[in-house]
């Protein structure tokens, strides 16, 4: 059985422009589900664990970066079964944005394949004109080769994959992967809003 090709405008990917200083918060005023409520506050939470975890479990520091980003990704992609289960189906990717295929297919190989590291990295951000670097983590061990592997990239060709690497891999690296997550929840909490 062939799979209907991958579809998505590279030009959608989310132009967030800035960070968040503390962690956003989802309320019924943004998302009116408390389910879907939830998932995103979940994902936020793990998210923001990954700037602060330490190494109080007898795993590297890095791997419980990983952990927590596995599960903020989980998080995210656990919006599709509760949508579904609503009645307003929102499918990561069915949607016009690559962001969104993007995190559905990491979430999937960290489940099903591997998982990803994640190193530290410098950002350089700016407000009001002044500017500084800004000590983030990066997921730096994406690779077009590794999702290939997943039976949900099957609908993907292999231009497509390196594509959604590169674009997930520019957007991090403005304000690190504990902001792309923030503003990722941010954004599919107005996608609910708007459905």
């Amino acid at each position: 059985m062939s799979r209907k090709p991958a579809s998505y405008n590279s030009l959608s990917f989310p132009d967030f422009e800035f960070g968040h200083l503390l962690p956003p918060k989802i309320t019924a005023n943004n998302v009116n589900d408390s389910e879907l409520r939830e998932c995103l506050s979940a994902a936020i939470y793990f998210a923001s664990q990954i700037q602060s975890a330490e190494g109080a479990l007898h795993l590297r520091d890095e791997n419980i970066r990983s952990l927590y980003f596995r599960a903020a990704l989980a998080e995210l992609i656990r919006v599709e079964d509760i949508t579904k289960k609503i009645g307003k189906p929102l499918k990561f990717d069915k949607t016009d944005n690559p962001l969104l295929h993007t995190v559905k297919l990491m979430r999937n190989y960290q489940v099903h394949i591997s998982g990803v590291t994640l190193g530290a990295g410098s950002v350089l951000v700016g407000s009001g004109g002044v500017h500084g670097v800004y000590e983030s983590y990066i997921v730096n061990n994406l690779d077009s080769n590794e999702l290939r592997k997943l039976d949900s990239a099957a609908s993907y060709t292999d231009d497509q994959l390196k594509e959604l690497i590169c674009l997930f891999s520019e957007h991090q690296r403005r304000f690190g992967v504990v902001q792309l997550l923030y503003n990722t929840c941010v954004y599919v909490g107005k996608l609910l809003a708007s459905a």
